[in-house]
């Protein structure tokens, strides 16, 4: 719960990374279109090596736990409303709560399915070995997603 009132406090800055990183995701494929994609194979800052530790997984966690992802939004703002409809009992806030982690759970399920099942790891590896074949797919779709983002980034209507 505290997660959602903290990512409502940052909804400017959420819909700023939007942009942003829709920018990125437009750049990254047109490099693919453009067959240029093999200069993103730089490494920049810190390695991610360097998180390998217990507090490295701790930060990343906090990081990647804090950030809402924009099918999200919605919903926790339609929990929120629902909470602030039914007044201060606790009640409403838990089930808001059990929503929230039934929606981060099914998010999170296909990650975990290609984590520990060997079928589904050769099937993402699978997909993944096209990006390889349709450089000219693998941009088009990245410069969607890269516009849908700015695109809600920029028109999203959120009230809190």
């Amino acid at each position: 719960m505290a997660a959602v009132v903290i990512g409502i406090a940052f909804i400017g800055f959420q819909k700023a990374a939007w942009i942003v990183l829709g920018a990125i995701y437009v750049a990254i494929g047109l490099l693919y279109i453009l067959r240029r994609a093999g200069s993103l194979k730089i490494s920049l800052g810190p390695a991610l090596g360097g998180l390998s530790g217990s507090r490295g997984s701790i930060a990343l966690g906090l990081l990647f736990g804090l950030n809402i992802p924009a099918c999200a939004a919605p919903l926790m703002f339609a929990l929120l409303g629902m909470a602030a409809a039914g007044g201060v009992s606790g009640g409403t806030l838990s089930a808001g709560f059990i929503s929230l982690s039934l929606f981060g759970f099914a998010l999170s399920l296909p990650i975990v399915a290609a984590v520990l099942v060997p079928s589904a790891r050769r099937a993402l590896d699978w997909l993944s070995s096209l990006s390889r074949r349709l450089p000219l797919w693998t941009g088009l779709l990245l410069v969607a997603l890269g516009l849908w983002s700015i695109g809600f980034g920029l028109f999203a209507e959120i009230k809190a």
